[in-house]
């Protein structure tokens, strides 16, 4: 019985489908179009302006569920050198893996940002607890460190090392601003890279006497 009366109304219903089949299209065009835009063309995560805009949305709508939000820097020891003694291919590889691993160890309520160059950004809205985070950044850290990138032909393979910064944006504090957190956290890996490969850092644990170099 369907078959029939679609049989019998099929002129109207492809004239129908002709016609919305145009709208359809523009959707798909305009959603891949503006996730273009909001992804990184290497590792696939969001890049920095996506990821804020979209945090600041979350923040509006659910200010008294997000109290604070960790902010994880995370860069790549020495990342020039693979530039350097490899190339760009093997660079972006790193970085991929990367991504990967930062993904496996974080929920799906969390977010991640590829910022430029080797610096990775993660907010973290499943967890509020220091201990977690901490928890969370090492895992990570070490996860990465067991990562083999193949270089050659030969099989040869590359492992790299990270280190971690965080702060904390607190959303009931009027002074405390996103873009400063982020700046903080971005303080903090530098002064994890400054003290050697492998290192989590926390933004309040800076000290006057703390010098941070930039690589």
């Amino acid at each position: 019985a369907h078959f029939e009366l679609i049989n019998k109304n099929y002129n109207i219903i492809e004239s129908a489908f002709f016609q919305i089949s145009p709208i359809i299209q523009n959707g798909i065009i305009k959603k891949n179009f503006i996730e273009s835009l909001s992804l990184d063309s290497v590792t696939k995560v969001y890049n920095r302006h996506y990821l804020i805009e979209n945090l600041n949305k979350q923040i509006t709508l659910s200010k008294k569920e997000y109290k604070s939000i960790y902010f994880l820097m995370i860069g790549v020891d020495h990342f020039k050198a693979v530039i350097d003694e490899f190339d760009h291919e093997v660079a972006d590889q790193v970085l991929v893996e990367l991504a990967r691993v930062i993904h496996s160890n974080i929920s799906e309520f969390d977010m991640v940002a590829r910022l430029s160059g080797d610096e990775f950004l993660i907010s973290m809205l499943s967890t509020t607890s220091e201990s977690d985070i901490a928890k969370i950044a090492q895992n990570i850290i070490k996860d990465f460190a067991e990562v083999k990138v193949t270089v050659n032909d030969l099989g040869h393979t590359l492992q790299k090392t990270i280190c971690i910064g965080y702060d904390v944006f607190n959303t009931s504090d009027d002074s405390d601003t996103i873009d400063k957190t982020i700046k903080n956290a971005d303080i903090a890996l530098y002064e994890a890279k400054n003290r050697g490969r492998s290192q989590f850092f926390n933004y309040k644990d800076l000290t006057p006497d703390d010098t941070i170099d930039l690589f």
